[in-house]
């Protein structure tokens, strides 16, 4: 079973701010699933002496859409194929990488800006989105992604922390400070003896360690979604925007 959710952070809902992280999840069939979660950079650019507005909610979303049909395709031609080991397993995530930047790429290419600093602009109020995500199929799974936020492997969790400056994507397009010199792929965490794996997840830095624990617990349908509201009620939980993916066997 599979499933997803997204609350838009106190902060955001304070400051009539749309929410910027995003989720998405598909189970082909039994142990043949994925997740991601995407978050948008929350921060003004300044530029050209002026403080910009973001709006990277554009680049979690374009993303995630993206993510969503590469790894249905992808995932449809391992059944097809009968190749679910490792190397099949890397080989599409390392795909999705090169055809996530591809996108990107296009989407600014194909927009006529008056110079190199509006390009530069519009990348960083738009496209500024970490993507964090896992595959898992019968004989192999991996955790992939760009960013910070939290992966939960049977309980065990892990918080990915760049102290507010996440190596996002969009980096690669743009030359100079923006850029930070990024040039690497996503980062790929294989999950070991992924036939013993009874659920996983991942999330957004919205969210902090104790509720990515309670995830443990199935939660079909409306009622993760419910349960994620309910948590976001309560002072101190959710100040930012919070996404999660979650799959359990059985």
């Amino acid at each position: 079973m599979i499933n997803q959710a997204v609350v838009i952070g106190r902060s955001h809902r304070i400051m009539q701010q749309n929410c910027q992280d995003f989720s998405i999840t598909r189970e082909l069939q039994p142990g043949l699933a994925f997740g991601v979660v995407l978050d948008g950079c929350g921060s003004k650019y300044r530029g050209r002496e002026r403080s910009i507005p973001s709006n990277n909610e554009v680049g979690s979303k374009l993303l995630g859409q993206f993510a969503d049909a590469y790894l249905s395709q992808s995932l449809s031609n391992l059944i097809v194929n009968s190749r679910f080991g490792r190397p099949a397993l890397l080989e599409l995530i390392n795909g999705l990488y090169s055809g996530t930047l591809d996108l990107l790429a296009e989407v600014v290419k194909s927009i006529p800006f008056a110079d190199e600093a509006a390009r530069v602009e519009f990348v960083a109020t738009h496209l500024l989105s970490t993507v964090l995500g896992f595959v898992i199929t019968p004989d192999a799974g991996a955790f992939f992604g760009l960013g910070d936020g939290f992966l939960c492997q049977n309980s065990q969790i892990t918080r990915l922390e760049s102290q507010n400056q996440p190596d996002y994507l969009a980096y690669r397009l743009v030359d100079g400070d923006l850029s930070m010199g990024s040039t690497s792929g996503f980062q790929i965490e294989i999950i070991e003896n992924s036939s013993e794996c009874n659920w996983l997840a991942v999330a957004t830095d919205g969210w902090n360690e104790s509720l990515v624990g309670m995830l443990e617990t199935p939660r079909q349908k409306f009622s993760l979604q419910r349960w994620v509201n309910c948590q976001a009620r309560q002072r101190g939980q959710f100040e930012d925007d919070g996404a999660a993916a979650v799959w359990w066997r059985g």
